[in-house]
């Protein structure tokens, strides 16, 4: 079962204005008349445009200029694809496509056991599964999960996060779903595909009523079920933000055709991509299948995809209890984690336990259709710990890079070649990660990096934070040569050393909290002379400065070799004095340097050269 629309992106520029969602050109793209006989209806509501109520910052402008073309229904898929073709051309157009939606087929059939019959199969008598549900739990010997139980000893299980989820269909009235929070956000014109929909809301958000199965997040504050085939999928996922904050979670449970006609990850297609983007941008954290295709997307035919400006969505691959890639999932770079792609119990289709329509149970789900909401959970699970914690929320790029972290590693089987799908999500080590980075402790030491021999310094410490206590103690550790009265403050005051040649001073800090947590840095000062040692291999250019038999020389011509000294042609001794100069007004009081003498006008003068016998200087001794 299929449906297709036709996905434009039409420039904004070309847009003339807009009609109760309709798509209004101007007559640039309409003056060969061929665009005139379609209608054209943006993803965006107009409501959606409107400033006013917006919970949070995804910028549908950018949206607006997506559309379907409208009537197509009565048209053959060739003639759709044509038509996208045709349009396609026009200079305005970014990309028409048609865009095929199916509900997502799974690689296994999930009724993986024998109907039984109905007879005194009610709510009252629903045996408990969750100790079937072993993706929620920690590493054993015969399972990898990804320790849900552990966010549950401390009393996490989503709350203050929303989830939506896109993709056929839903049973709202599922006895282990039903609730004011399940929403029937999108509904779906075609109920027919709805247990997909129940096995993933299943996996997240089942209810905790002590039979069935129980959600990995089933305190979360809502779960919004969308449906792709009512408006499309740009469309669902682009009213699905409308409910949604930063931090909240956009599973997508959709795959499409790639370029091999196998199954890659929704956001392959175009306009998908970019309503993604737009929400990534706004902190939601998307996460979608990476498809049931056993497609590599290392493949050179895909590089145009693996170099879009991705800005943090996760894609879920499966693999089985023990982290080996299953052989039906998309895998390569772009497929950045784990879950499980078999043996899932939840809610749904009745190949477990089978109560009627309403009270189904299988221990069968499967494919990356399986895997995203257990990854999806493991998010939303560690983003509610995070939001208890610091009242903010972790942004998609730091949730993919935790989640890849602090994951258990893929189990590679060397021999099958490196199918890589990444690690499983471990909601445990996440969790511990983010307590350690949040207790953190950092030393900062603030100050000039270097300084000449003898020259005063501070450097500060102040800046020094800790996440939980303030900071009570100071300790500064200094090398030989470096000497400081105080070295338990703040700030560290000292004089720096005489040197000959630059030397580097490791300097360490230590800063400790009142809970006793502390830090450490190394702070390497450089102490460098203004005039360096003089070597006698070393080749000096005019100018160049150095020391000598404690006294302070220039360079007044090239050389190598020339021992500075006063009877050098190659050396001037420098003084704390400026050079006399001939032409310039001395006034009494001035003091010179000539001739590796020091001088002070004792009669204004210009012109006269300091020396013994002059009216107009004295030497100074």
């Amino acid at each position: 079962m299929e449906k297709h629309n036709i996905v434009i992106k039409f420039n904004r520029e070309v847009i003339r204005s807009r009609n109760n969602q309709e798509l209004i050109l101007k007559s640039v793209a309409t003056q060969d008349n061929f665009l005139t006989q379609f209608n054209f209806k943006s993803i965006v509501t107009d409501e959606m445009l409107l400033p006013q109520n917006r919970i949070n910052t995804v910028n549908f402008e950018n949206l607006a200029g997506i559309c379907y073309v409208q009537n197509t229904d009565n048209m053959s898929l060739e003639e759709k694809e044509s038509l996208a073709q045709k349009i396609s051309t026009y200079d305005f157009v970014e990309y028409a496509y048609v865009e095929k939606l199916a509900p997502m087929e799974l690689p296994y059939n999930p009724q993986v056991n024998n109907k039984e019959p109905l007879i005194n199969k009610t709510v009252h008598n629903t045996p408990n599964f969750t100790h079937l549900q072993e993706y929620k739990s920690g590493v054993t010997s015969t399972h990898i999960g990804i320790d849900m139980e552990y966010a549950w000893s401390l009393g996490i299980a989503g709350q203050g996060i929303s989830i939506a989820d896109i993709e056929w269909g839903f049973n709202f009235d599922h006895i282990n779903l039903k609730r004011h929070n399940f929403v029937d956000y999108v509904p779906t014109t075609n109920p027919l595909n709805n247990e997909h929909g129940t096995a993933v809301a299943g996996v997240m958000y089942a209810k905790d009523i002590n039979f069935g199965v129980k959600g990995m997040v089933h305190d979360a504050e809502s779960f919004y079920g969308i449906s792709e085939i009512s408006y499309g999928r740009a469309a669902g996922i682009s009213l699905g933000l409308r409910a949604l904050r930063a931090g909240d979670i956009f599973v997508y449970e959709m795959q499409t055709g790639g370029i091999t006609g196998k199954y890659v990850p929704a956001d392959f297609d175009y306009a998908v991509w970019d309503v993604t983007q737009e929400a990534l941008n706004a902190g939601i954290i998307v996460i979608g299948a990476a498809g049931n295709g056993s497609e590599n997307l290392d493949q050179d035919i895909y590089y145009e995809y693996r170099n879009r400006p991705d800005r943090g969505v996760i894609r879920v691959g499966a693999g089985d209890e023990l982290l080996k890639k299953a052989n039906f999932s998309t895998y390569g770079s772009m497929v950045h984690v784990q879950g499980w792609g078999g043996n899932v119990v939840t809610t749904g289709y009745d190949g477990l336990y089978n109560g009627g329509p309403n009270n189904n149970y299988t221990n069968g789900f499967n494919g990356t259709s399986s895997a995203t909401p257990i990854v999806a959970s493991a998010a939303v699970a560690i983003q509610s710990w995070y939001k208890q914690q610091t009242g903010q929320v972790l942004t998609p790029r730091e949730m993919r890079a935790l989640l890849i972290e602090t994951g258990t590693p893929q189990n590679i089987n060397v021999s099958e070649g490196n199918e890589h799908i990444g690690p499983l999500p471990n909601v445990r080590s996440a969790i511990t990660e983010m307590r350690r980075r949040l207790l953190e402790v950092v030393a900062i030491i603030e100050g000039q990096l270097s300084a000449k021999g003898g020259a005063q310094v501070m450097l500060s410490a102040e800046k020094s934070t800790s996440k939980v206590a303030n900071i009570v103690a100071y300790a500064w550790q200094l090398p030989d040569g470096i000497t400081a009265e105080i070295q338990n403050q703040s700030t560290l005051h000292f004089i720096t050393p005489e040197v000959f040649k630059e030397k580097i001073y490791p300097i360490t800090l230590t800063v400790t909290d009142a809970f006793g947590n502390s830090d450490s840095i190394n702070h390497n000062f450089m102490v460098f002379n203004e005039f360096p040692l003089w070597e006698r291999n070393g080749h000096y250019r005019k100018g160049a400065k150095v020391s000598w038999k404690n006294k302070k020389w220039v360079a007044i011509s090239n050389n190598r070799g020339w021992e500075p000294g006063d009877d050098s042609g190659y050396w001037r001794e420098v003084t704390d004095y400026p050079l006399w100069e001939p032409t310039k007004l001395y006034m009494v009081g001035n003091k010179v340097s000539w001739k590796n003498k020091k001088w002070v006008a004792i009669n204004n003068n210009r012109g006269w050269e300091p020396s013994d016998n002059s009216e107009f200087w004295r030497e100074i001794l």
